[in-house]
């Protein structure tokens, strides 16, 4: 009693869903399970400065997420005022607007650099300028989804000179029920992402 079964890919796999939760929540079980499988790649230390490209509806999952994993500051870069404002509601330290004086900006913030930079956006050319942002040894996440074919240029030589780590995230996997315990416990919220 108390939960409805749910039935998600793969088929022979069953989730509990507790009856309390919403339609509205159930309906962002999927995606937020992307959020988690990308963390379970991602290693975030205690007082990493992470930022984040993008401040959509995945981006705003990963601030929520993230903002539990004790890093330091999470600088969002996002061109959009409202969704600016969503990212600061949601944990963001700062949220800058992708303008000219972005550079800058984030630089006055870490001036070596950010522990972890993630994109969120898709788009390539954010995803061709964003290891400049990343600190030796630090983290690049490509949870964006670029359009099939695109390519950026990289230097080899700065990621071995660097020592970066590059990962990618897609999908899910088996990341289903740890999803739905966020929601059901209000880890994460997801009714201000719901225009209507």
């Amino acid at each position: 009693g108390g939960f409805a079964e749910y039935v998600a890919v793969p088929a022979r796999a069953c989730y509990l869903v507790p009856e309390h939760l919403t339609d509205t929540q159930a309906a962002f079980v999927e995606p937020l399970s992307c959020v988690i499988h990308a963390l379970k790649r991602l290693r975030v230390w205690p007082g990493d400065e992470v930022l984040i490209f993008g401040a959509g509806p995945m981006g705003l999952l990963l601030v929520q997420a993230i903002r539990h994993s004790g890093a330091s500051q999470i600088v969002v870069v996002e061109k959009e005022q409202e969704r600016r404002n969503l990212a600061l509601g949601m944990g963001a330290t700062i949220a800058i607007a992708a303008d000219p004086d972005f550079t800058k900006m984030l630089f006055d913030r870490a001036p070596y650099g950010y522990a972890i930079v993630i994109d969120a956006t898709g788009v390539p050319a954010v995803i061709q300028q964003a290891l400049r942002f990343l600190k030796p040894r630090g983290q690049y996440l490509q949870f964006g989804v670029a359009p099939k074919g695109v390519t950026v240029q990289w230097q080899p030589y700065e990621i071995f000179h660097k020592d970066w780590t590059l990962i990618g995230s897609f999908a899910l996997c088996y990341t289903f029920q740890p999803a739905v315990a966020w929601l059901a416990n209000h880890v994460v919220e997801i009714e201000p992402l719901v225009s209507h």
